[in-house]
């Protein structure tokens, strides 16, 4: 339970200590470690400890398994409105796959839009990102730079790839950088008749979200034998046969930020990173918010976009609080 106290607090301002917490409120994202109540808005974000409160939507809390994790789970549906205290809450699309989601918070006819990533282009799935008018925007991404490719145009690249891959006699294996890569490339995948083989927390997630959405595709567990036939699923931290499959001669294809095999693979599924530079620029400018609070570190061209196109940037991704800015 959240104590009423709490509840019924204004916002004060935004603080920052390993992820941001709307101060004054039961509200934060990331591991904000004072917050009551943590918004997580893709599935790449790192989990809190057992018992935490979260926001979520429900597919996205079917496809982290936030029940048999042990979490608390508020899950909400897009628009659907709900008072906290003396906030209303609500969550919006976010365009990066299946149940992803922005957080939008109003008090006192002022709006904050909590955003942990954005895709501005259509998605292969879910629901399209979402651009509602606020007064201050809590970012927390990492922009994309050089400008990723549009995802169906790679999609298509990497089902051609496959497909060439098995006619030749071998095993394709894709190594995703994130676990929303990996639901994206499994979505791309679906009709390239092939049997898909998983490493165990994609399995998990595919297998959570087919009771949810219609058309994932079905798989199965890698287990210690490598397959003859078919395709791997990869998760990067947790892959540690890259060096074995080249021996065996399968080819691996590094789908997300810093891989290129084959070349376009390189920027493909760049989930939970948000737009380039300019897209996220043009995200702000769509929002209209005068204010961006930012947990990235280190992204000073970015920063230098935003104080051009008019806007006020406070960067706290060190352990500190700033005032609301109006």
């Amino acid at each position: 339970m959240i104590p009423r106290k709490t509840l019924d607090g204004w916002p004060r301002g935004i603080g920052f200590d390993n992820g941001f917490h709307l101060i004054g409120t039961p509200l934060g994202s990331g591991l904000a470690r004072k917050a009551a109540l943590l918004f997580i808005p893709h599935q790449n974000c790192s989990l809190p400890r057992r018992g935490t409160r979260i926001l979520i939507t429900p597919v996205l809390a079917a496809a982290i398994g936030a029940k048999e994790r042990g979490l608390d789970a508020l899950a909400l549906g897009y628009d659907r409105r709900i008072r906290l205290g003396r906030l209303d809450i609500r969550l919006l699309p976010a365009g990066l796959g299946p149940g992803t989601s922005q957080l939008e918070v109003s008090f006192k006819n002022r709006k904050i839009v909590f955003c942990g990533g954005v895709r501005l282009s259509r998605p292969l799935i879910g629901s399209a990102a979402r651009v509602e008018p606020c007064d201050l925007l809590v970012l927390d991404t990492e922009p994309a730079e050089p400008k990723p490719p549009s995802t169906r145009r790679v999609s298509a690249k990497l089902v051609e790839w496959v497909v060439a891959m098995r006619t030749g006699g071998q095993v394709p294996v894709l190594v995703c950088a994130s676990p929303g890569a990996a639901v994206e490339a499994a979505w791309a995948l679906r009709d390239a008749e092939s049997e898909l083989r998983c490493c165990r927390p994609v399995f998990e997630m595919l297998r959570r979200l087919s009771h949810q959405i219609q058309g994932i595709p079905l798989c199965r567990r890698l287990e210690q034998q490598w397959p003859s036939q078919g395709m791997v699923l990869h998760l990067v931290r947790l892959w540690t046969g890259s060096r074995w499959a080249g021996e065996r001669d399968h080819p691996t294809a590094y789908v997300g930020p810093g891989r290129s095999t084959p070349p376009w693979a390189d920027a493909a599924f760049r989930l939970g990173e948000g737009e380039d530079r300019p897209g996220l620029v043009s995200y702000v400018k769509q929002l209209g918010a005068r204010q961006v609070a930012l947990g990235m570190p280190g992204d000073g061209a970015f920063t230098k976009l935003l104080e051009k196109a008019d806007v006020r940037v406070f960067q706290v991704h060190q352990p500190t609080q700033v005032p609301l800015p109006f």
